[in-house]
């Protein structure tokens, strides 16, 4: 959640009355903003950072004079075309720019202060660290040309003095060199060689993302602005030109017009596109929503003080949405802000109607009781991620050809899809040596299966896998507990001699379980237990639950 730093002095000019501290509170709670008194004219005020429009204590005052019905409805703004112009040849790390100018800004100390600090904002939230988009601000009054070059440079060939120094540096100098460069530098270089600049004439007027140039330092006693967004999205880098140049004119300034050309193309672009969007609110939506008997009219005149246009259709209310509120995206934003223009604490809370618990599908219940079962036996759940080791599988003899694979790993530790949890609950038995024996844990989970006959290739089972561990663990230690869970399922279930390729022949048996054979248990062989670094002998046992949920029980 951004935390913005606004005088209050300046607030009040901008909303054009005095508004006592515990008024604008409210106000501000009604944005969903909270505010705190530094002193007597400065405020620290939260936002959240899906309204990059009120990062500035002009657009808090734009919100503010709807929300007291000094103003309705979406502003209007003085816009006119200019004579600048913008060739671009496309930075393949970052093709895209938008230019705009704002005239008699008129630019104080505090002005610039908050300036500064909105231009820094945006590049931390909506710019996601400069990476996304990137803002430039220039005096345009020290323009060398109205002909501006955007394209890209050989980093070793390009001097400049940057923002707030005095010494001509390269490009590569820049980034090696200064505060920003070591933190943004890195960000659109193509084969540390290459990088996006922005010229006016021959003079370099900024570096984007890292930094601007001296000669159009902005500084208190400016008057007129140019600005620059560049960034890898288009939607962003327009968005973002659209909510700068609107905030800056909340001022009293004139929004211009700049024509960008990009290279090879016949038709040019012109910035800011300060475009609106249209959206049908259902009447009847908004009220089930809010939970108010509410009419079109005063969802209109909310909308307005919300700082929308709006008209009422049959049936609906129709929103244009400024060009500054990226944030409205569905109805239910507009209903939002209908709610904050009402005021939270005006509308009163509904208690919901009671609902009958949903029922458990049979999978989840006979899981659930067979969770609780074991657990009342004794035995420990673990729960164990789907990806797991290929190298532990192999260990416990799977076959490379029934593994999934992934195909891009993070890690080598997790480069599979589990086809069994035997290895896991191996692996943490290792690691658990150092407690009180007997060790009895348990996971019950899906895994992934190679199956040729599947679209998929693959196929997923639900696995019971269950070990003891102690210094004298025997067959009968897993056989008696785990038998008796599956009984009290209402379950029939025997044991019949068998083989594994992890137990020891003569200490092994089939589990069958309603005439189906389900799964083994068995003493691990002492090789396997000496390859993991296992010091204790242990029985495993795995068990198939899958459809188990469908098998008729005794009553």
């Amino acid at each position: 959640m951004p935390v913005i730093r606004i005088y209050k002095h300046r607030l009040d000019k901008l909303v054009g009355r005095t508004l006592n501290v515990e008024e604008l509170a409210e106000l501000l709670f009604n944005l969903k903003c909270e505010v705190n008194i530094v002193d007597e004219n400065v405020l620290e005020v939260e936002l959240n950072s899906d309204r990059p429009d009120m990062l500035m204590t002009e657009g808090i005052a734009r919100a503010l004079k709807g929300l007291l019905e000094l103003e309705l409805g979406i502003p209007e703004y003085k816009v006119a075309n200019t004579d600048i112009v913008v060739y671009v040849d496309p930075p393949p790390t970052r093709p895209y720019i938008a230019v705009a100018t704002i005239h008699n800004v008129n630019i104080d100390y505090e002005m610039l202060e908050e300036l500064i600090q909105f231009q820094e904002k945006l590049h931390t939230t909506y710019g996601r660290m400069r990476r996304r988009i990137a803002i430039g601000l220039h005096d345009l009054d020290k323009l060398p040309s109205k002909t501006l070059y955007y394209r890209e440079v050989d980093v070793d060939k390009v001097k400049f003095i940057p923002l707030h120094d005095y010494r001509e540096y390269t490009a590569r100098e820049v980034i090696e060199n200064t505060k920003q460069g070591k933190e943004y530098g890195h960000i659109s270089i193509r084969d540390n060689k290459y990088h996006p600049m922005l010229f006016s004439g021959d003079k370099v007027i900024a570096m984007p993302p890292v930094i601007n140039a001296d000669i159009t330092r902005v500084e208190p006693g400016t008057k007129n602005l140019l600005v620059d967004v560049t960034g890898t999205d288009k939607r962003y880098v327009e968005e973002t030109i659209d909510i700068i140049t609107t905030m800056l004119a909340e001022s009293g300034g004139q929004i211009g017009r700049v024509h960008i050309i990009y290279r090879g193309e016949k038709s040019s672009e012109v910035y800011p596109k300060l475009r609106t969007e249209v959206i049908k609110l259902n009447v009847e939506y908004a009220r089930r929503v809010l939970g108010l008997d509410i009419s079109a009219k005063d969802l209109k005149h909310h909308l307005e003080k919300m700082r929308f246009n709006a008209k009422i259709g049959d049936g609906y209310v129709e929103v244009t949405i400024p060009p500054y509120r990226v944030d409205i995206l569905h109805p239910i934003d507009l209903v939002e802000d209908i709610a904050m223009s009402i005021g939270y604490n005006n509308i009163e809370p509904l208690l919901p109607s009671t609902m009958p618990p949903t029922p458990l599908p049979p999978k989840y219940r006979l899981i659930n009781t067979l969770r609780e079962l074991l657990i009342g036996l004794g035995f420990q759940e673990l729960h164990l991620y789907m990806l797991t080791s290929s190298k532990s599988l192999v260990k416990i003899g799977v076959n490379e050809e029934d593994i999934v694979r992934i195909a891009n790993p993070i890690t080598e530790e997790l480069d599979a899809l589990r086809p069994t949890m035997l290895n896991q609950l191996l692996i943490a038995l290792r690691d658990n040596q150092h407690v009180d024996m007997p060790v009895k844990i348990f996971s019950i989970g899906d895994v992934v299966v190679v199956d040729e006959e599947k679209e998929t290739k693959t196929n997923e089972k639900t696995i019971l896998t269950i070990a003891y561990m102690s210094g004298k663990a025997s067959f009968e230690d897993l056989q008696a507990p785990l038998c008796t869970a599956i009984r009290l399922l209402g379950f029939e279930v025997k044991t019949i001699k068998a083989k594994h390729r992890l137990t020891i022949d003569g200490r092994t048996a089939s589990l069958i379980i309603n005439n189906v054979n389900r799964g083994f248990i068995g003493e691990v062989k002492p090789e396997i237990l000496e390859e993991l670094g296992i010091k204790y002998p242990v029985v495993i046992g795995e068990i198939d639950l899958t459809n188990l949920w469908t098998t008729p029980v005794k009553q």
